[in-house]
């Protein structure tokens, strides 16, 4: 399995107007996941966009606080 990379930093005061939906189990797995939850959710939403964008590459998955 590829090593995760490292996802960008989440910034509360970036966007604050701005909401998302999550399921809340899918919201409990990661909070339950500990600190930088967050950026785990950036970094999946990220590699989400990458294997849209380049479907014949294989781009780096966001690297998770542990195991799945």
């Amino acid at each position: 399995m590829n090593e995760w990379k490292p996802a960008s930093s989440f910034n509360q005061a970036a966007e604050p107007d701005e909401k998302l939906a999550i399921d809340p189990d899918i919201l409990a797995w990661f909070k339950a996941r500990g600190a930088g939850w967050q950026n785990e959710i950036n970094g999946v939403l990220a590699f989400y966009i990458d294997t849209v964008e380049h479907p014949a590459s294989e781009p780096e998955p966001p690297k998770l606080n542990g195991p799945l």
